[in-house]
């Protein structure tokens, strides 16, 4: 019924209990369709094989999150030029998206949270269509198996606002090269993973982070200093990161109005601002460090303050 609605432009049908797909030999007619939406749906079969979506050569955003799609991602993919936003995430999809992605000249939005690409980060890197490089806003690939070192030309992604790679088996040392083209970077989450750190003390990054997730990344010794520009971040987590050093007194200014502030498991020295009661933290994690004195008045919407030895 629905594959006869030649003027649709959008069809959402997220989790609405669907657990079959159009076979092969349907040939669609919503040439005109532009957003499609059948996450949270159980397929349980390939997503190479048997289905009508390759057809739809209008289509500008697809999601197809949580379906149970398994097998490789089609070559057919490629093909779909429109495309600006893909969502293959929570699937059973394993492999390296398809070579002929570097038609997608249009792409905005890439997410790939928890599928098995299980390659390294610069074969990925190699296959993302250079030609939206500069479109690109949003690279997710949280819990991918993805490994390897950080390729410097993820600073070439000029408009990316949100960078996810946590969760995977990717290692090296971070530079400034990583960041210094990331001119509009709001999120960057790089937890759990093996990162080291060495950017020059005096550099002054680009970008103005809400969010930042370090979270049990080797990138101590000691506090990145360029992290005391980021002034708008309202999440911090560096806990688990070796730091071993005096919280320097910038911390308490530039993070001032974070509402998460997560430092615990290191081997932090020094002792809680006089003035933590103006701050805006919700929710200080800051447990298994070696902080000393008195606490100080709390933060008035404070909800959860963790000082555990």
């Amino acid at each position: 019924m629905v594959n006869t609605l030649s003027s649709l432009k959008v069809l959402r049908l997220a989790d609405c209990g669907l657990n079959n797909t159009v076979s092969a030999t349907s040939k669609s007619n919503l040439t005109h369709l532009e957003v499609l939406d059948l996450s949270s749906n159980l397929f349980n079969t390939s997503l190479e094989h048997n289905w009508f979506l390759w057809d739809l050569t209008s289509l500008k955003e697809l999601y197809l999150v949580g379906c149970d799609w398994h097998g490789p991602i089609p070559e057919e993919l490629g093909n779909m030029t429109s495309l600006e936003v893909i969502d293959l995430s929570v699937n059973d999809l394993v492999g390296l998206i398809p070579s002929n992605l570097q038609n997608l000249c249009n792409l905005k939005v890439l997410r790939l949270v928890e599928i098995n690409i299980g390659a390294s980060i610069g074969e990925f890197m190699d296959r993302l269509p250079r030609c939206s490089w500069s479109t690109l806003q949003i690279l997710s690939m949280r819990n991918t198996n993805t490994s390897g070192n950080l390729p410097p030309e993820v600073g070439a992604l000029v408009n990316l606002i949100e960078l996810d790679l946590s969760f995977n088996k990717l290692n090296g040392v971070l530079m400034k090269g990583h960041f210094s083209g990331l001119f509009n970077l709001e999120y960057l989450d790089l937890s759990y993973n093996s990162f080291k750190m060495d950017i020059d003390s005096n550099w002054v990054p680009p970008f103005r982070l809400k969010h930042i997730s370090l979270q049990s990344c080797p990138v101590g010794p000691h506090f990145s200093e360029w992290l005391r520009w980021q002034t708008d971040i309202d999440f911090l987590a560096l806990g688990n990161t070796n730091l071993d050093d005096v919280i320097p007194v910038w911390f308490w200014v530039t993070f001032s109005q974070a509402r998460h502030l997560d430092a615990s498991g290191n081997m932090l020295r020094g002792s809680l601002p006089s003035n933590l009661q103006h701050m805006s933290a919700k929710i200080i994690y800051l447990g298994s460090n070696k902080l000393t004195g008195q606490v100080p008045q709390l933060p008035i919407n404070i909800s959860y303050l963790n000082l555990s030895s």
